[in-house]
């Protein structure tokens, strides 16, 4: 198995988009909207509720594809309704495809492609 290397370059793009990530989790904790979702997000988090409180992954036809909500739900189950867990495994979701990408694009065009690619 190959190991995962990155250029340093491309490391430390990675590590500052990272930190980027972090500040703004740790900024937007203070928005009023933090853990009071509105539009799509209070429609998961509401069919997440359901879920966790009825145990009925569908009892009508869901306007939004049923598998965030049910991820959200077990989330959930798993450390209560913490938002900030929420948001941080969003965002290591996000550095993942981050990287995925950058190694797509290195691996298809050359290592500039994966550098710009980040």
């Amino acid at each position: 198995m190959k190991r995962l290397r990155l250029p340093p370059a491309a490391l430390a793009l990675f590590g500052v988009a990272a930190l980027l990530r972090v500040a703004y989790l740790l900024q937007n904790r203070s928005n009023p909207f933090f853990a009071h979702p509105i539009i799509d997000g209070w429609e998961y988090l509401a069919r997440a509720r359901a879920i966790l409180a009825d145990g009925i992954l569908w009892d009508q036809v869901p306007i939004h594809a049923p598998l965030y909500p049910t991820l959200l739900a077990g989330l959930f189950a798993v450390v209560g309704e913490n938002f900030t867990v929420l948001y941080a495994i969003q965002h290591g979701l996000g550095l993942a495809t981050l990287f995925l990408v950058s190694r797509i694009a290195r691996d298809g065009f050359g290592p500039g492609a994966g550098l710009l690619a980040l």
